[in-house]
C-alpha cells in the first residue's frame, strides 16, 4: 500500500500548477526541517501539517493514471472533444470505484489505532485508579519500565501542589527521599510499571 501510494504522489507530481507547488515546498521544508530533532520512529505529529498536500498529491496522481489509461482505448479523438469527456469521466469514475474499496481497508486501520489508543488510555487509567485509593496525602514517585513508552506519561503537573491530593513525581533512586522529607505531611508511594505494584514507601 505504501510503495502504492508512493508512485501515486510521484505522478501527483507532474504538471503541478503555482499553489500546489507552494503547498509541496512547504511540505518538504516541513520534512526537512523536522528531521534532525530527535523522536522516535512512530512520532508523526510534527508532520501533520503535510499530510493533506500528500493525500492531494495522490489523488491526483491516481486520477491522472486512471484518464491515461482509459485514454490509451481511444486511439483516435473526435473534434467535437467527446472522447475527452468520456476519458475525464471514466478516470474520475475509477477514482470513485477506488475510494470505495479502499473503505474496509481504511476501516481495518482505523479500528487498529483506537485499540492502541484504548489499550494506552486503559494503562492509564487503571494506575489513575489505583491512586485515586490512596487514603492520605501523598506522593508517588513513578518507576518507569525499561521499555517504557514515552508518550505513555503517568507523571501529572498539578497546578495549586499545596492543595493537591497527591504528587505523581518521577522515581529518582534515592534522591527520593530528599522530596519524601521536604513534605513530612505527605505518606510516600512507590509504583513500580514493570510490576504494576504500588506500595508504601519509606523516608530513610
Amino acid at each position: 500500500m505504501l510503495r502504492f501510494f508512493s508512485s501515486a504522489l510521484i505522478v501527483g507530481l507532474l504538471g503541478l500548477t503555482v499553489p500546489v507547488v507552494v503547498a509541496s515546498t512547504a511540505a518538504l521544508l516541513s520534512f526537512a526541517l523536522y528531521l534532525p530533532y530527535g523522536h522516535t520512529f512512530n512520532w508523526s505529529l510534527y508532520y501533520a501539517e503535510a499530510q493533506p498536500v500528500l493525500a492531494f498529491l495522490a489523488a491526483v496522481g491516481l486520477w491522472r493514471f486512471f484518464v491515461w489509461v482509459s485514454a490509451t482505448s481511444f486511439p483516435r479523438r473526435p473534434a467535437d472533444g467527446s472522447i475527452d469527456r468520456t476519458v475525464r469521466a471514466r478516470g474520475t469514475l475509477a477514482v470513485a470505484v477506488f475510494v470505495v474499496v479502499m473503505i474496509p481497508h481504511s476501516v481495518h486501520v482505523l479500528s487498529r489505532v483506537r485499540f492502541l489508543k484504548t489499550r494506552d488510555q486503559m494503562a492509564q487509567r487503571w494506575f489513575a485508579d489505583r491512586v485515586a485509593e490512596i487514603p492520605e496525602r501523598s506522593i508517588v514517585f513513578v518507576r518507569y519500565a525499561p521499555g517504557h513508552i514515552i508518550h505513555r506519561s503517568l507523571i501529572a503537573n498539578e497546578p495549586d501542589l499545596a492543595n493537591a491530593h497527591t504528587w505523581i513525581v518521577y522515581d529518582r533512586g534515592a534522591d527520593d527521599v530528599r522530596l519524601a522529607n521536604a513534605a513530612r505531611d505527605r505518606v510516600p508511594y512507590l509504583y513500580d510499571e514493570a510490576t504494576h505494584t504500588l506500595v508504601k514507601g519509606s523516608r530513610e
